[in-house]
């Protein structure tokens, strides 16, 4: 399990793999602020980002606007056309962020799979604020219905992970901060 600290950051203990290519998967349930916090990543990295929701395909997305949950069956090839998209930024020789929930280990083995380094940063919000974060926002086809199905399909960052658990009740610049110098660390 991760190991917490005090400052709102937990560290997972796994060794960096000394790879070129790094790519920061944004994770966690909806509402925690992903999208908001890998596009400010991705531009202070100067990196491409992609969105992960935009490699659903219009049935996955019309099945969870009507509030049913995805299966894994659902959610295999999704997650390999994100890797495919990860791989055509290693051939162009750089990284890249992705906001994409990785809600369990063996989704996040999926995105392991890509030939660069992979590092999750785990959003971790109280569900109530994401619930009301859902409430607030327009045009997003996830329903505040999906909220607990997705906390109950949360595996957070296990020992043998790389990445970070960073409070997501905190300002996006903090969290782009948080996340900049644990990356910063990994470099060492």
């Amino acid at each position: 399990m991760a190991s917490h600290t005090s400052k709102g950051l937990s560290a997972s203990h796994a060794a960096p793999r000394q790879k070129s290519i790094r790519h920061v998967v944004i994770m966690g349930a909806s509402g925690v602020g992903k999208t908001t916090v890998a596009t400010l990543l991705a531009e202070r990295l100067n990196v491409p980002f992609a969105e992960g929701d935009d490699y659903h395909t219009d049935y996955a997305r019309s099945k969870m606007s009507r509030g049913i949950a995805l299966t894994d069956e659902d959610r295999w090839p999704w997650l390999h056309r994100i890797r495919t998209w990860m791989d055509e930024q290693e051939l162009e020789g750089h990284g890249s962020v992705i906001a994409c929930s990785a809600l369990r280990h063996c989704y996040r083995d999926v995105l392991r799979g890509t030939s660069g380094n992979v590092c999750f940063i785990e959003l971790d919000l109280d569900p109530a604020m994401a619930e009301n974060r859902m409430t607030q926002r327009t045009g997003h086809y996830m329903p505040v219905s999906l909220l607990k199905s997705q906390l109950a399909t949360l595996e957070p960052l296990q020992s043998d992970e790389s990445g970070c658990i960073v409070a997501a009740q905190w300002p996006p610049e903090r969290i782009i901060d948080a996340v900049v110098t644990w990356l910063a660390s990994r470099d060492k």
